[in-house]
């Protein structure tokens, strides 16, 4: 592998979700988390896709369990500058059902190329 100009690296590990900031909400999360100028949609419409819809994106992240943690962190990342994701066993954790959403939303992750 050879790295180019312009790679903004985002990293998943597989214990991130451990060490978050346990008296934000799964909303100011995801906006910190944003790049500047990203729209508040774009960040709810995130939320939803990651099945925190309505009220549950107020959800205070010490009340989420261990799955829903696993399950937002990497979404997290989409939302930033990153146009390489470096992903330490991002299914850990998470239920059958949920690992294909996970699959999806990765399969569907686009960012500019370094070059």
């Amino acid at each position: 592998m050879r790295w180019g100009y312009g790679c903004q690296l985002g990293i998943y590990a597989q214990h991130v979700y451990t060490t978050l900031p346990e008296h934000k909400t799964v909303l100011e999360y995801l906006e910190y988390g944003a790049a500047p100028g990203t729209k508040d949609q774009e960040i709810l419409d995130l939320a939803g896709a990651l099945l925190f819809r309505g009220e549950h994106v107020n959800k205070r992240i010490e009340v989420l369990s261990g799955g829903e943690r696993a399950r937002f962190v990497p979404g997290r990342r989409s939302l930033g500058q990153y146009n390489v994701l470096i992903l330490d066993e991002p299914g850990n954790h998470l239920r059958r059902d949920r690992r294909s959403l996970a699959e999806a939303w990765l399969g569907g992750y686009q960012q500019a190329p370094c070059v």
